[in-house]
């Protein structure tokens, strides 16, 4: 049976079944995603599944290991929904974006607003988080769960004040910062403000309980930055007072809560680089015996510690520094014969897994690991319709420019047509940018 008992789940993929009718190729490629992401609850009871069954990006809320009917979380009507995860067993959050007109102190403007929305799972009520906090375009983001208070997460904002002092200005590099803690009712959206700090921390570092247990602190007329550690008698454990720029950037925290994790570019050192809160000793990530790079991390939500690192090469991906992350990624990409497996979400006790399948040219699936069992079941795809459609294949490919520059490019063939050396037609499809870049995941536009 191989490594895997392949299990089946009592979950519908979507609420509306597909289309009978004859499909056009619009129709057939440019549908919503069946499924695009899959957060399970901390316990594991309940699973968010991404789905789009009214034609936009909803959630379709399951209770596992019962029959019962999913419920659908849908966005506003003037916005969309655009991300989902959990806080607590008891409440969900769902990230819109919306644009609304605000009355500021350049008059009235229309400007694109993100905000976080909890759901009670007791009484199917939503609530948009923060609203009594104003001043600010995007609200999103966690700093802690809040583990020993059940109800209620942990988020911030920082901003600069002008030389005059005066506050909701635009960003001043020459000005003071300000950071604010906020704690934040899931039940009613308020925001309280839990910690305000002086105009020389810029940023802080807390635990999954909302301990703070470091602190940036800037200057920007002197040009000085400080890292210090609050769990030994604020000791700055790096300094660095010659610089325009800040010289790193926190990613995280460390193993057993006594380290912090940071990308370095202070001129002596480059990437991520683990700073010991204790003695200050810094030292390279090593991943294969190997120095990391400036790359962006992993973070285990119920711990704020880094597990690991994700990058983009021909597809996403995602590699792990601890167990059973390493174990769990590398035995579900074995067994699904995935090109790249991602972790999305995990219970509390890491013994369930929601993965998605990436295979270089085809839809992504998403699937549910039980590491007990082992089982692996699948939960749905971004487009089953096309699962047996013959898709073209993708390659990767380098051309000259007329000055000799090679430029890297993703080529997708007619289906079946990649070894002919008969000439095609070609349609140039640019990505945006400049920080931008194309990979060889799924492509509706290219493969319709």
């Amino acid at each position: 049976m191989g490594l895997f008992r392949f299990a089946m789940l009592a979950i519908a993929a979507s609420l509306i079944g597909g289309a009978s009718y004859a499909q056009t190729t619009a129709e057939k490629f440019g549908q919503m995603p069946e499924t695009w992401d899959a957060q399970l609850s901390p316990n594991g009871k309940f699973l968010a599944l991404g789905c789009s069954p009214m034609g936009a990006l909803a959630v379709c809320l399951y209770e596992l290991d019962t029959d019962k009917k999913p419920r659908l979380i849908q966005g506003p009507e003037n916005g969309r929904l655009e991300a989902v995860y959990w806080a607590s067993n008891d409440y969900l959050i769902y990230e819109i974006e919306a644009f609304e007109r605000v009355d500021t102190v350049n008059g009235l403007q229309d400007l694109n607003l993100r905000r976080m929305v909890s759901y009670n799972l007791k009484n199917s009520k939503s609530n948009i988080l923060m609203k009594n906090v104003g001043g600010f375009t995007d609200t999103t983001g966690i700093d802690s769960l809040l583990l020993s208070e059940p109800g209620k997460i942990q988020t911030s904002v920082s901003y600069y004040l002008s030389d005059d002092g005066v506050t909701g200005r635009r960003i001043n590099q020459q000005g003071q910062s300000r950071y604010i803690v906020y704690e934040v009712n899931l039940k009613n959206g308020q925001a309280k403000t839990r910690k305000t700090s002086n105009r020389t921390i810029s940023n802080a570092v807390h635990n999954a309980q909302g301990k703070r247990i470091a602190e940036i602190e800037r200057d920007f007329r002197k040009k000085e930055y400080r890292l210090i550690s609050l769990l030994d008698d604020r000791k700055t454990v790096f300094e660095n007072t010659q610089t325009d720029r800040a010289p790193l950037y926190v990613e995280g925290i460390g193993a057993n809560g006594e380290s912090l994790i940071a990308n370095f570019d202070d001129g002596e050192r480059f990437g991520l680089h683990n700073i010991s809160l204790k003695d200050g000793t810094i030292s390279p990530v090593l991943f294969n015996a190997e120095p990391l790079g400036n790359i962006s991390t992993i973070d285990d939500p119920f711990t704020n510690e880094v597990i690991g690192f994700r990058y983009t090469n021909d597809l996403p991906g995602r590699e792990y520094l601890t167990e059973p992350f390493i174990k769990v990624a590398a035995d579900a990409k074995k067994a699904l014969k995935s090109d790249s497996t991602i972790l999305l979400s995990w219970t509390q006790d890491r013994k369930k897994f929601t993965v998605k399948s990436l295979k270089e040219g085809r839809p992504a699936e998403y699937y549910l690991y039980d590491l007990a069992t082992p089982s692996i079941s699948p939960l749905g795809g971004e487009a089953p319709w096309l699962l047996e459609a013959p898709l073209g294949k993708v390659k990767a490919v380098t051309y000259a420019a007329r000055d000799g520059l090679e430029i890297p490019a993703y080529l997708t063939y007619p289906p079946g047509m990649e070894n002919t050396e008969t000439a095609l037609p070609l349609v140039m499809l640019p990505h945006g940018g400049p920080e931008a870049r194309d990979t060889a995941e799924f492509d509706w536009l290219a493969q319709a």
